[in-house]
């Protein structure tokens, strides 16, 4: 919890840092690239949280992984590196990402179904979800094949369960308690 609020506002100086320098985008890719990075490797993930290396060597090895870094993510990198906050790294960028959708009114939806949307099943959720929320709407579709079927609709802090292995687990519950 801790480490999220302090992720926020590094994520907020860093986002505003880059608007007063006209590379919001530049920054914000810099931001997802290494917030991949670090969530597909489980190495890097150690290396930045408890390594025997020292800081400056951890932001060495960040750079060589980051192709021609900006100059912000450069000052940025320093000053985590003299803070001994590079571990939060992965947080700042997701925060940072989330700034970007928020400012541009876009909304990010996950929905899990148990198998890939075609497109015509995408469109229509689309279209409906649409019709709720204002903004541009950016879909995902996760698979999840527990689910059974039908679909989890997530988006901002909102979770809408229509799964058919919550629908009987409901069942089991009252099943249960009678």
């Amino acid at each position: 919890m801790k480490s999220s609020i302090v992720a926020q506002r590094y994520a907020k100086a860093f986002y505003d840092f880059a608007i007063e320098k006209n590379k919001t985008s530049e920054f914000v890719s810099e931001c997802a690239f290494l917030y991949r990075l670090v969530n597909e490797s489980f190495e890097l993930q150690q290396l930045l949280k408890s390594s025997p290396h020292s800081l400056q060597k951890r932001k060495e090895i960040l750079l060589e992984l980051v192709k021609n870094p900006s100059e912000i993510l450069l000052k940025i990198l320093d000053l985590l590196t003299s803070n001994n906050r590079l571990d939060i790294i992965q947080e700042i960028s997701n925060q940072v990402i989330k700034m970007d959708y928020q400012a541009k009114g876009i909304v990010k939806v996950n929905v899990t179904t148990a198998f890939k949307l075609n497109e015509t099943l995408k469109n229509q959720v689309h279209k409906t979800i649409d019709q709720l929320l204002k903004g541009q709407v950016e879909l995902n579709n996760r698979i999840d094949s527990k689910i059974i079927g039908g679909f989890i609709l997530n988006f901002k802090d909102l979770q809408y369960d229509a799964s058919i292995a919550h629908k009987v687990n409901d069942i089991k519950n009252t099943i249960v308690q009678t």
